[in-house]
C-alpha cells in the first residue's frame, strides 16, 4: 500500500511541474498585448498634445497616427489568430497529460511489472539461498559483509578475483590492498595486485605494478605471472633484447600446455625483431627435446610425480648433460643461453658466470650473440662485466 500512496505522490508533483507552466502561458500572452496596446494609446495622445503645443506639424502627427494605428492592428490580428487557438490547444496538451500519463503508466504497470509481488526487504535479500541469486546480488552480500567487517580477509579475497573478471579493476586493487594487510605479502596476492594496477592503467605496467610484479618474483621464482608482466615492462621500457630474454626465460619453465604460451612467444619474436636479432629457427617451447640437455615430454611427466630433492637432482644431470654438449659443439648459441639461465634459476650464480664467459669468448666476434648474452645476464641478475 505505501507503495502506492508514494507513487501516487510523485505522479501528482511530475504532473503540476508539467501542467503549471501550459496554463499560464495564455495569461502572461495576454499582459503583454494589452501592455502594448496602452503603450501605442499613450502615443497616440501624446502626438495630440504635441499638435497642440505646435511642437509637429499636422502632416507629421498624421503620419505618426497611421504607424501607430498599423501597429495596433497588427496587434489585434495576431491576438485574434494566436489567443484562441493557442489557449485552446494548450489546455487540450496540458489535459491530456494530466490524464493519459498516469492511466497509460498504470495500465504498462499493471501488464508487465508484478504488483501482487510482496515486498523483499534487503535483509531478506542478503540472507536469501545464494544459489537462487544473480552475481550481482551476491556481489552486493560479499561487499555488505566487508563494509561492516573490514578486516574480514575472506570477503576481500572473494570479492577481489570477482571484480578483476568483471573488469572492475580499481575496486580489484582495493580488495587485494587490503587481502596484502590482512594477510601479509604473498607471491599470488603480489602479482594479483600488480595486474589490477596495470589493468586500472590500461595495460601500461607502472612503477607501482612492477614493485609488485617484483616482491613475487623474489618470493617465488616460479611465479609465471610476476614474469610475464615483467618480461612485458621490459618491452614497454624500450629494452627489446632483454624483454626478449625474459621471453625465453619464461618459455623455458613453462608447460608445454600453459595457457600464456601462445602469446608469450608472440612477444618473444616481436622484441627479437624490434632488436634486431635473429630469428631463432624454432620457437622454444614447440620442441624442447631438439635442445641438447633439454627434457623430453617424457621427463616432464616424470617430474610431476618427484620430490622436490629427486626434481632437483633431475634437474642438475640434464644441466651436466647440456654441460657436455657444449663442450663438444661451443657454437651453439641457444644452449648457452640455456645453460647460463638453468644455472642461475639453480641459484648457481657462480657457473652462470663462468658459462657467461666462456660464451662471450666464442661468440666475441658476433655482435648480435653479444648482445643476447648481456641481456640475459642482466635479466636473471648475473655479475658480470658485460661487453
Amino acid at each position: 500500500m505505501m507503495f502506492w500512496i508514494l507513487a501516487a505522490l510523485i505522479t501528482l508533483v511530475s504532473l503540476i511541474s508539467v501542467g503549471y507552466p501550459l496554463f499560464i502561458k495564455k495569461q502572461e500572452f495576454v499582459d503583454g498585448k494589452s501592455y502594448d496596446k496602452t503603450v501605442y494609446k499613450d502615443q497616440l495622445d501624446e502626438i495630440d498634445r504635441e499638435v497642440e503645443r505646435g511642437q509637429i506639424k499636422s502632416g507629421e502627427a498624421e503620419l505618426a497616427r497611421t504607424e501607430i494605428a498599423r501597429r495596433l492592428i497588427a496587434l489585434g490580428e495576431l491576438e485574434s489568430e494566436s489567443s484562441p487557438k493557442s489557449s485552446n490547444a494548450a489546455i487540450i496538451a496540458a489535459v491530456c497529460a494530466l490524464v493519459l500519463t498516469p492511466v497509460l503508466t498504470g495500465v504498462a504497470y499493471v501488464s508487465l511489472g508484478s504488483p501482487g509481488r510482496p515486498d523483499m526487504p534487503l535483509q531478506a535479500r542478503m540472507s536469501a539461498d545464494p544459489k537462487t541469486q544473480s552475481i550481482e546480488e551476491l556481489i552486493a552480500r560479499a561487499e555488505a559483509r566487508v563494509q561492516n567487517a573490514r578486516d574480514d580477509v575472506r570477503g576481500w579475497l572473494v570479492l577481489a578475483p570477482v571484480y578483476m573478471r568483471l573488469g572492475r579493476a580499481a575496486d580489484a586493487v582495493d580488495a587485494y590492498q587490503n587481502i596484502i594487510r590482512l594477510s601479509g605479502s604473498k607471491p599470488e596476492y603480489e602479482s594479483a595486485l600488480g595486474e589490477a594496477l596495470t589493468a586500472v592503467a590500461d595495460g601500461m605496467i607502472t612503477a607501482e605494478a612492477r614493485k609488485r610484479f617484483e616482491a613475487a618474483a623474489r618470493a617465488d621464482p616460479n611465479d609465471a605471472k610476476a614474469e610475464y608482466f615483467l618480461a612485458s615492462a621490459l618491452g614497454q621500457e624500450g629494452k627489446h633484447a632483454e624483454s626478449a630474454s625474459a621471453w625465453e626465460t619464461l618459455i623455458d619453465k613453462s608447460p608445454q600446455d600453459a595457457p600464456w604460451l601462445e602469446s608469450a612467444n608472440q612477444e618473444l619474436k616481436r622484441m627479437r625483431q624490434l632488436a634486431g636479432l635473429a630469428a631463432p629457427n624454432q620457437t622454444p617451447a614447440a620442441d624442447n627435446s631438439a635442445e641438447p640437455g633439454s627434457p623430453t615430454s617424457e621427463d616432464i611427466a616424470a617430474a610431476a610425480t618427484m620430490s622436490n630433492a629427486d626434481r632437483n637432482t633431475m634437474i642438475a644431470n640434464m644441466v651436466a648433460q647440456l654441460a657436455e654438449k657444449l663442450e663438444e659443439d661451443p657454437s651453439n648459441l641457444k644452449g648457452w643461453l640455456r645453460i647460463i639461465r638453468s644455472y642461475a634459476v639453480l641459484g648457481r650464480k657462480e657457473d652462470a658466470a663462468t658459462a657467461w664467459t666462456k660464451a662471450g669468448g666464442v661468440f666475441a666476434d658476433d655482435p648480435a650473440a653479444v648482445q643476447q648474452l648481456n641481456a640475459l645476464a642482466e635479466t636473471m641478475n648475473i655479475e658480470v662485466k658485460t661487453q
